[in-house]
């Protein structure tokens, strides 16, 4: 039977953090940078990991709860990073990044009036692997 393995994206300081408080001996540590193809799939999963964390912290009442605001904003803040080094990898420059969203918000608008279209399940306008639904009773 093999042994399983954990592989999780850490930032760059981890090892010598982790050395340096004592959690850790650098002999024990098994770190290591993967080829392109997995460093995407491995980012891709922690960017779902940090946007559910947003999401429960979302629901802890960040507006009322100090706790919950100071920890989503640390989620944001590794959203942010996570999708720079992305960017990175696939070599999107950030400006282009901008200039499409500014585009989209003088077609579209943006989100800030909590606009939510309630579709007929039949009339599917597009996401629809991420579309949620509400059974009204």
């Amino acid at each position: 039977m093999g042994t399983t393995i954990r592989r999780k994206l850490i930032r760059d300081r981890i090892p010598e953090i982790r050395v340096a408080d004592g959690r850790e001996a650098p002999e024990t540590m098994d770190f290591n940078t993967m080829p392109l193809q997995d460093q995407l799939e491995i980012v891709s999963r922690k960017l779902l990991e940090e946007a559910l964390e947003a999401f429960h912290e979302i629901n802890n009442d960040p507006v009322n709860n100090a706790d919950a605001r100071r920890e989503l904003v640390e989620e944001f803040a590794d959203i942010v990073e996570i999708g720079g080094f992305i960017m990175a990898l696939l070599d999107i420059d950030p400006q282009e990044v901008e200039a499409v969203r500014q585009d989209k918000f003088e077609k579209y608008g943006g989100f800030t009036k909590g606009l939510v279209y309630n579709a007929d399940p039949s009339d599917k306008p597009g996401s629809e692997a991420y579309d949620f639904e509400i059974t009204r009773g």
